[in-house]
């Protein structure tokens, strides 16, 4: 078990070394507290871009479901008529601040070491456009000039420097908040306090408990809480360039390896679990892992005697470029499914916080 590995296991369940980084979670909480009064006081400027801004973020590090939800909201924007663009800083990759185009109408434009993975994903799934780069407000004012006529803000509610007009939160329904401490005694990146800016709270992965219910209602008092579940869709391939896509039912009582190199693999081995396969072995790797020849020799070893190696999207992108036989490497296509009252609420979000969403001056407030 890595480093990282444990202090996360001491995240959910307590323990010496959260404890003895406590005090450093003080200066962290300081050092947030100054950056957001800074913007208020306009030491930095906050800009807001000519067209409406919503933001996918969450409170903690980690995995909560942000590229899917990501995805899904430029779809629905889509659907209303809209053209969005999904802006990502493209963790993992080479853009720096960027601005890159990575994808356009489903067709990404870069490679998973150029963009990152999350990036990849994005371009593939989202339909519309996507924009890369650690600075913001230049990816956004790309996404303009290519079209765009609303933002999609991938990980944005600690991102001061672009004004929103509607901020998401993502809490993960199986972990919740952890310790309840900031960074790095804990896995908050704000205080519970922030989810008052919250819009909406959407709680994935698993139905909300009562506790984290109470706990949530508690905290942001009239911001609606939601229900977003992650859903197997489809199997992903990639063989000689092309993107296809094929039905679950391709598994149906096959020997599978499984493998993951995401934040909290969880969801993924649950959205497994309800597939009719039999789990040969399984293989983690760390968040993010770049993938070398010597992984994939591993990989082969393990998966020796299986019919499929079964990932993520997010490490398909890395994995494609790996000489796996011929159709056996296939990754799990994950989308977003929600009640159809939630999904009124988060429609009526979208029509009352972007309204007609036609360009407006820019400036801060």
């Amino acid at each position: 078990m890595t480093g990282r590995e444990k202090l996360e296991r001491g995240w959910q369940s307590g323990g010496v070394l959260p404890t003895a980084l406590w005090p450093f979670s003080l200066g962290f909480r300081a050092a947030v507290a100054g950056r957001r009064l800074g913007y208020r006081l306009g030491a930095w400027r906050s800009e807001r871009p000519e067209v409406a801004v919503v933001s996918v973020g969450n409170l903690t590090v980690g995995g909560t479901g942000k590229t899917p939800m990501a995805i899904h909201l430029a779809h629905c924007l889509t659907a209303m008529g809209r053209k969005p663009a999904i802006l990502t800083r493209g963790y993992g990759g080479q853009l720096g601040r960027g601005p890159r185009l990575v994808g356009r109408d489903g067709q990404a434009l870069a490679t998973a070491e150029q963009a990152g993975d999350e990036a990849l994903v994005l371009a593939e799934r989202g339909g519309g456009l996507v924009v890369g780069g650690s600075d913001r407000v230049a990816a956004a004012a790309l996404a303009l000039s290519e079209g765009a006529d609303v933002i999609v803000l991938d990980d944005g509610f600690q991102h001061w420097r672009i004004q929103r007009d509607l901020d998401l939160v993502l809490v993960d329904g199986n972990g919740g908040f952890g310790n309840g401490c900031l960074l790095p005694a804990g896995p908050l990146r704000e205080g519970l306090s922030a989810l008052r800016r919250a819009h909406a709270i959407l709680v994935t992965k698993a139905p909300a408990s009562p506790a984290l219910r109470s706990r949530l209602e508690r905290r942001a008092p009239g911001v609606p809480l939601l229900r977003a579940r992650l859903v197997a869709r489809d199997l992903v391939r990639f063989e000689g360039g092309i993107r296809n896509t094929e039905p679950l039912g391709e598994l149906l009582g096959r020997r599978v390896v499984l493998l993951s190199a995401i934040a909290d693999p969880t969801s993924f081995y649950a959205l497994a679990g309800e597939l009719d396969i039999r789990t040969e072995d399984v293989l983690e790797f760390s968040d993010h892992h770049v993938f070398t020849q010597a992984d994939w020799q591993r990989i082969m070893q393990v998966s020796g005697q299986a019919d499929y190696v079964l990932c993520t999207e997010k490490d398909l992108a890395k994995l494609r470029h790996l000489p796996f036989a011929r159709g056996r490497l296939v990754a799990l296509g994950v989308g977003v499914e929600m009640e159809a009252d939630d999904s009124a609420v988060l429609a009526r979000l979208l029509v009352d916080r972007l309204g007609a969403i036609e360009p407006r001056a820019t400036g801060s407030r």
